[in-house]
């Protein structure tokens, strides 16, 4: 059987606040409490300024290569990788998918047919907070949790115990709705 795992992914552009917040040990260790020991932790940190440690292997996980190292007394196999060609087989395995606030992500893992939890951290820092916006509406569609990097830890039992739903295959209802009600009825 395969590890339990969590997917972060901070997307194609810098988010130094996630990256830092996936790697802090509040975090490494509500994953450890949310999916138990032997767990993958796979940060995907795009362009943010995420140092290696000394002590991580180089190796290569669900098509994405990057450096694996242990944390939380070994029980949380941390892996850094900047961008895989895909990150379909990461959310495919995951439990719980911590993402950027990006419509894209957040569509590609609620149409997963693994229907891996989902907690989104909007980057304030993009386009007057348009993530934050788009995540909201999701939330009140009951399809996300948010957080922000701060709150990380703290927001992964809640996403853990409550969010499940996912968005219909075939019915983009759900999509346009969030999308309208940020930036309004188009004729």
């Amino acid at each position: 059987m395969p590890p339990p795992t969590v997917l972060v992914t901070v997307g194609s552009t810098r988010f130094d606040a996630l990256a830092e917040a996936a790697r802090a040990a509040p975090f490494v260790r509500a994953v450890h409490e949310a999916v138990g020991a032997g767990a993958v932790l796979g940060v995907q940190y795009g362009h943010s300024a995420v140092p290696v440690p000394p002590d991580a292997q180089p190796c290569s996980m669900h098509g994405a290569q990057g450096h694996a190292y242990a944390a939380a007394d070994g029980a949380v196999t941390v892996f850094l990788f900047r961008y895989a060609p895909s990150l379909a087989a990461w959310i495919r395995a995951a439990t719980l998918v911590v993402a950027h606030g990006g419509a894209g992500t957040m569509i590609e893992v609620l149409r997963a047919p693994s229907r891996p939890r989902l907690l989104v951290v909007p980057n304030a820092a993009l386009m007057h907070d348009h993530q934050r916006e788009l995540a909201a509406q999701f939330a009140r569609e009951g399809l996300v949790a948010v957080a922000d990097p701060a709150t990380l830890a703290d927001r992964v039992p809640d996403a853990m115990r409550t969010h499940t739903a996912s968005l219909p295959p075939q019915d983009a209802s759900a999509v346009v709705r969030a999308v309208e009600s940020v930036w309004g009825r188009r004729s």
